[in-house]
């Protein structure tokens, strides 16, 4: 419905194009901001992407900006902008006697871009600095603070993943030094961890952070064992997730309905909430944030997903696109059996790999 909606205003946005062009430069001539050769026709796209095609190509073009001049003069820049290009719009809506609508989606549009602003711009201090409005420890104290939490503990909780699927296993505590923790793992959770090269201990109620680890592998007494002396509290988000996220075992690819060219892309990892998809294309493509997709899944069927494209990120071949998905239970079980299969061989291959047995 929202995507009929937007169609029908196109026209009206195409009016106001020129109108935010001169805004643009109105307001870059008032923040110092260089309107190069190519300035204009880079806005163009920014408005375009922003307020008809509905693709993520202004954020591309944020980027672009934040990297030649500061977050703060960019926020202006598109601040003064948008004040100058509603004073200059708000007339024409008003004669003409458009519809409130109209002036609602340009407000949420160019909400949606100082926020990503915000958003993007914002980067947590390194370990070693302390912040003093918190009680976050820097990296020589953790340890400390993690031994005295396993004082009366006799396991841990790892996690780790392995082609998206979550691995979390306890792990035994075998001793403690002044400087290093040793731990047995599950033969799972030794499997992964060697794949990742890495560990995260989760946290507990004794102690407050999750942590990212390297380890040591030693054998002691004829046992694998994890001697762990590098600590720092973990970036990544150890909560669990709503959906289990897997990488399919399989090659398998989807169809986004565009025009005036379908464009068929591999599935990186699907869950019954999101799917991402990957492109070994250097040309960054314009996808409208809400479209659909034909998924075709191996011995199952072939759904078509109402997609939300949530963000775009680059990778050393090309593009991820990142989306949302919305499914009815007749999806959703077609989904689910999917998942499901994929999860089991997996975690079957987890263990043939290392030539593991269950514990």
């Amino acid at each position: 419905m929202e995507l009929n909606y937007l169609n029908t205003n196109n026209d009206y946005f195409t009016k106001f194009k020129s109108d935010f062009e001169k805004s643009m430069l109105s307001a870059a001539k008032k923040t110092g901001i260089p309107t190069s050769k190519d300035f204009l026709g880079f806005c163009n796209m920014f408005y375009e992407s922003l307020f008809i095609d509905h693709s993520l190509f202004w954020q591309k073009a944020i980027t672009k900006f934040e990297a030649e001049s500061s977050k703060n003069k960019i926020e202006k820049f598109l601040s003064i902008t948008f004040y100058i290009f509603i004073n200059k719009t708000i007339k024409y809506l008003y004669d003409n006697q458009l519809s409130w609508n109209i002036m609602q989606q340009m407000y949420k549009n160019m909400d949606k871009t100082i926020n990503y602003i915000k958003l993007s711009s914002s980067k947590p201090k390194p370990l070693q600095e302390k912040n003093e409005n918190t009680t976050e420890p820097n990296t020589k104290d953790i340890f400390l603070l993690f031994k005295k939490a396993l004082k009366n503990k006799d396991s841990i909780k790892l996690y780790n993943t392995y082609k998206g699927i979550p691995i979390e296993k306890n792990s035994q505590v075998i001793r403690i030094t002044d400087n290093a923790l040793y731990i047995k793992p599950h033969p799972i959770q030794e499997a992964a961890a060697m794949r990742q090269e890495k560990i995260f201990i989760k946290r507990n109620s004794t102690f407050p952070y999750d942590l990212e680890a390297k380890f040591e592998m030693k054998i002691i007494k004829g046992e694998k064992i994890f001697k762990i002396n590098s600590y720092q509290i973990s970036k990544k988000n150890l909560i669990e997730r709503k959906y289990i996220r897997i990488n399919p075992k399989e090659p398998v690819f989807a169809k986004i309905f565009l025009s005036p060219q379908d464009q068929i892309l591999q599935v990186h990892d699907l869950s019954l909430g999101g799917i991402s998809l990957v492109k070994n294309s250097k040309i960054l493509f314009s996808i409208p944030e809400e479209t659909k997709i034909s998924l075709t899944l191996p011995e199952i069927c072939t759904i078509i997903l109402q997609a939300h494209l949530i963000k775009v990120t680059k990778n050393h071949k090309g593009f991820t696109y990142h989306f949302n998905i919305y499914q009815d239970r007749k999806i959703e079980k077609s989904l689910s059996e999917f998942i499901t299969r994929n999860q089991l061989q997996i975690i079957q291959e987890l263990k043939e790999n290392y030539i593991l047995t269950k514990n």
